[in-house]
């Protein structure tokens, strides 16, 4: 993440010098984008931010084309773009592509007018960026159809979305408590309204006066009709949180600040100076004046309030698709967020203080040139300065990608007796953990966590989690699709027993006693029990049929020549016509070899099977994600 924070100020820098900032100006650019709300205020995964690193290269190779003409920087752009895809964040690089298109179509026009050789090049500046990014789309799209996002509906894809009243973050940063915000700091916002009052004659400006635009664009979500009216044509519904365009336009105002400030500072005479600082000092002190008024209303209509989220939660929250709690929970979640607002606006709040306080200075240092026929540099240090004091307060709150980041302390394991335990049982096995709800339960049996202990859990953490596979282990409540846990239901191990004994389950991790035939409690350690399931099944095993599976009619594949990540191989020994049970998810791209001949598996439960006759064989398992891929080509291309 740090070297990604690095390449996005090195990129904002090349990009911003290219399109007319001063040395100083894109310095401040810089700063503003790597210390501002995008990344050391994000409120978005550090994936997100790894993709957006790349936007202000791209930008460059754009301005670079629009100056040249010459087809190698869309080469290079297409290279970009599809390395932005692979980062991490599928989402934020659709937006990034999309910006960028409308970013050269608007260029090309504005700098000379487009023309058919244009179209070619840009079209094949996409392709490589999409044969790039092809095969992981593939596997991504095969994850995405079995999980939840399958049935995503339009108020999946238009939650979270950018509410306008946030824009108060540009003054008011902690005033928004949740959600994206929008800030650069309150100085910097003078050099904005420098730019934009040179948007009629410069076209860099007019350029990244559009990414703002569009950020704003698709952010403000299910509140612009135009936007949802796209969404439903094109059934766009995968893609949740609209509010992370935001980030763009965070950049969009950090080049508008460089830029403005080379203006500002070099070009602009004294009297466009008086007009843009009149105009920042009326900006500033309405926001002040509106501020104080909404936080006096916030603070005396506290029932009003409560009643209108309640009401709302009840037509638009409790019982849709995506919403999993009860109504009460909601209820005391909705006279939560008040109190958090009610807070968050007061006057007493020292983060509050300090936003009117940084505004007042911000003023006054406007007002020093005011009164300036010649502004000299020391200045620039003056701005940089309070520029720097604004961002710092900001970043105590702001979560920033210092809060996605935790001290390697945090990977010391809690319950260290157990863990060691389970580590040094050599055979191979799945752990179960019981009641993730509770957050008791240590760090290396929670999901996604494990790996990093080398602990492997049937437990799981991912927005694609498989729905079969969620739905089948919904009532221990162990799979979490982005979408919280609940407490395992009443008599679940009892009731999924034979699904917990078929997925190789040896270990259950639970902070409650049990006392069950099933169960051999191993011991205890500040709370937390592991107990070992009686008669548990291994990762392979063989049988005549699956009606009746228990200990007595399975045996262990013994005779293991290979078994790794993606491939099994075994010398197998059949007394009997039957199946080899291999507890591996069933999940598309599987293969099995059979004495070196392909043949079918055979889906059963959550895991795979497959025929095997009476004798000797030699049975290879294999995932081949890339045939899925090449498959998914021809296909393709048939159709």
């Amino acid at each position: 993440m740090v070297f990604h924070f690095v390449l996005a100020g090195i990129f904002t820098y090349i990009y911003a010098r290219n399109i007319g900032a001063c040395v100083y100006g894109a310095t401040l650019s810089v700063v503003l984008f790597c210390f501002g709300s995008a990344y050391a205020g994000c409120m978005i995964n550090t994936a997100s931010l790894k993709t957006l690193a790349y936007f202000p290269l791209s930008l460059y190779f754009l301005e670079r084309y629009f100056e040249t003409r010459k087809f190698i920087f869309l080469i290079v752009n297409g290279f970009v773009l599809g390395i932005a895809f692979l980062a991490g964040a599928t989402q934020i690089a659709f937006y990034f592509a999309v910006i960028c298109i409308v970013y050269f179509f608007v260029g090309v026009m504005l700098s000379r007018g487009i023309t058919l050789k244009d179209m070619f090049f840009i079209v094949v500046s996409y392709a490589i960026a999409g044969g790039i990014f092809y095969p992981q789309f593939v596997l991504t799209k095969t994850l995405a159809s079995l999980s939840y996002r399958s049935q995503a509906t339009l108020d999946f894809s238009l939650s979270d979305s950018f509410l306008p009243v946030n824009l108060a973050s540009l003054v008011f940063p902690y005033a928004v408590s949740q959600g994206a915000r929008f800030y650069v700091g309150v100085l910097s916002l003078l050099f904005v309204l420098t730019a934009l009052i040179k948007f009629k004659s410069e076209r860099q400006i007019k350029m990244v006066v559009i990414i703002g635009a569009l950020s704003l664009f698709i952010s403000f979500g299910k509140y612009n009709p135009v936007y949802v009216a796209i969404v439903k044509f094109f059934e766009l519904y995968n893609f949740r949180g609209n509010s992370k365009a935001v980030l763009f336009g965070v950049f969009s105002l950090a080049v508008l600040t460089g830029y403005g400030v080379t203006i500002f500072f070099n070009y602009a005479e004294e009297r466009l100076r008086k007009k843009i600082v009149n105009l920042y000092s009326i900006i500033v002190g309405l926001s002040i004046a509106v501020f104080l008024g909404v936080s006096f209303l916030i603070k005396i209509l506290e029932k009003e309030i409560i009643a209108w989220g309640k009401l709302y939660v009840t037509n638009y929250i409790y019982g849709k698709s995506f919403h999993r709690d009860s109504l009460e929970s909601y209820f005391a979640r909705v006279e939560t967020f008040y109190h958090n607002i009610l807070e968050n606006t007061s006057c007493l709040n020292p983060f509050i203080l300090s936003s009117i306080v940084l505004c007042s200075v911000s003023v006054f240092i406007a007002l020093l040139f005011y009164k300036k026929e010649k502004i000299r540099g020391i200045y620039k240090y003056l701005v940089f300065a309070v520029v720097f004091v604004d961002l710092v307060v900001f970043s105590i709150y702001g979560t920033g990608f210092r809060g996605n980041i935790k001290s390697f302390d945090f990977l010391k394991p809690d319950n260290p007796k157990i863990l060691n335990f389970i580590r040094e049982d050599k055979d191979i096995f799945r752990v179960l953990p019981y009641n993730l709800a509770t957050g008791k339960l240590p760090n290396w049996i929670k999901p996604s966590l494990n790996v990093i202990y080398g602990v492997d859990s049937a437990a799981l953490y991912t927005p694609l989690a498989n729905e079969y596979y969620r739905k089948a282990l919904s009532d221990l409540e162990v799979v979490d699709n982005a979408l919280g846990l609940k407490p395992p239901a009443d008599g679940s191990l009892e009731k999924n027993l034979e699904l917990i004994r078929i997925l190789n389950v040896k270990y259950i991790v639970s902070s409650k006693f049990f006392s069950k035939d099933f169960l051999e409690i191993i011991f205890e350690e500040n709370g937390i029990y592991l107990y070992k399931i009686k008669d548990y099944f291994p990762r392979f095993f063989i049988a005549q049929g699956d009606a009746k599976l228990n200990q007595a009619a399975i045996a262990p594949v013994n005779n293991i020549i290979k078994y790794d990540s993606g491939v099994f191989i075994a010398e197998v020994f059949m007394d009997f016509d039957g199946y080899l049970f291999f507890s591996e998810n069933n999940y598309p791209g599987w293969k099995v070899y059979i004495d070196g001949k392909p043949s079918v598996i055979e889906p059963f439960m959550l895991i795979q099977k497959v025929f095997l006759f009476k004798g000797r064989h030699i049975v290879k398992f294999i995932y081949s994600p890339f045939r899925l891929a090449v498959n998914k080509v021809h296909n393709d291309s048939n159709y």
